[in-house]
């Protein structure tokens, strides 16, 4: 019972610790905020587009311009016609471009 009084008092002086501090944090955590989105910010301005012209918004990693990771979202752009023109051929550099020699049969059970 003794313990569950000491987690208590534990978290209520945590939570005070957070709530008086807080005020003051913030005052000299946004400069520094600022500082750093000034410092990540491209310049000039990116934006990326789908090769069939939807704009992606949200957080992509990529890599020599592929783009390995997206999670976001995918819009029409304003200003544009409804028509949608087919993406140029190949889709995506390397595409029809065998990752490994098909001219060996591999047999993938066989043991080694």
């Amino acid at each position: 019972m003794a313990e569950q009084r000491l987690t208590a008092r534990i978290g209520d002086a945590l939570v005070a610790l957070i709530e008086w501090s807080w005020p003051h944090l913030t005052s000299r955590l946004e400069p520094m905020f600022e500082h750093v989105g000034e410092f990540v910010r491209p310049d000039p301005p990116i934006s990326i587009r789908t090769l069939d012209g939807e704009l992606l918004t949200g957080l992509l990693i990529a890599d020599r311009g592929q783009v390995l990771l997206f999670v976001g979202t995918r819009t029409v752009p304003p200003n544009t016609h409804s028509e949608r023109h087919d993406p140029p051929s190949p889709r995506y550099p390397g595409d029809g471009i065998p990752l490994w020699a098909r001219d060996v049969e591999v047999d993938p059970y066989r043991r080694s």
